[in-house]
């Protein structure tokens, strides 16, 4: 999950560390929504374990921490059941086939920022089997910069 999100917000795997570290702290942060889904300590220490694999509660806490929608595509098949390379599609048209429930893509997830704030286009990514992968889409996306405030709280 950070690799697939790294290569969607950097192009490469640099940014899973502080990934992992920021969905860790906006968890912790926000205690009491977490909670809804499970065990909050659980997944922090998943969140910072590099051993551990993130899951719906982390792509969550990653889209309230980048202030980003990430969506999360099950499949991509035409009409005609055919796969179809998601790196063929423009932004527009995934984020279109994503809320027509078109190409396929039908069992797919929207995670959002909270309160509806979003400050970039959405990040997209591919559950394959069981590990989770970037789908470059065809569009320059902005460097991530972690900020230290957000990564080692003073």
């Amino acid at each position: 999950l950070y690799h697939a999100i790294s290569l969607g917000i950097a192009g490469d795997l640099s940014q899973s560390e502080h990934l992992r570290q920021l969905a860790a702290t906006v968890i912790y942060e926000n205690k009491d929504h977490f909670a809804k889904f499970g065990n909050v300590q659980r997944s922090i220490k998943d969140a910072l374990s590099v051993t551990a694999w993130g899951d719906e509660v982390h792509i969550q806490a990653l889209a309230v921490g980048l202030g980003r929608n990430i969506f999360q595509f099950g499949s991509f098949k035409n009409k005609m059941g055919v796969f179809v390379p998601p790196e063929n599609y423009t932004p527009n048209q995934l984020e279109s086939s994503f809320q027509n429930r078109e190409l396929g893509t039908t069992h797919h997830f929207n995670y959002q920022p909270r309160n509806g704030v979003y400050n970039f286009r959405p990040l997209a990514i591919v559950l394959d089997q069981s590990h989770f992968t970037c789908l470059r889409l065809r569009h320059n996306v902005p460097k991530f910069i972690p900020h230290a405030s957000i990564i080692n709280p003073p």
